[in-house]
């Protein structure tokens, strides 16, 4: 019975508007359809935007941290230390004999 009821509403929605009407009833189905297709891309488009937006931004601090990094000065060696390396199992100093300024 509910189908009896459903199909008598969409006649009395449709009547007297023929087939124009009902031309004008499936057009307006479509744009609606086509309104959400469109709408499903943009919303791809924002994301992948977002997306890459994020990633540059990411490498871009990255390499603003090396920079800075590199750029940042060297802290200056105790005059006082000498410069020491192990050779088997002995240590072997330089730079001892030269004054220091």
């Amino acid at each position: 019975m509910t189908h009896l009821a459903d199909t008598q509403a969409v006649a009395s929605a449709t009547r007297g508007r023929g087939v124009l009407g009902a031309l004008r009833s499936t057009a307006n189905m479509g744009l609606a359809l086509a309104a959400g297709a469109i709408g499903v891309a943009l919303t791809l488009v924002v994301a992948t935007f977002l997306a890459l937006l994020t990633i540059l931004a990411s490498a871009f601090l990255a390499l603003f941290s090396l920079a800075y990094r590199l750029r940042a000065p060297m802290r200056r060696a105790d005059p006082s230390l000498i410069e020491a390396r192990k050779i088997g199992h002995a240590w072997v100093a330089y730079g001892f004999d030269r004054p220091h300024p």
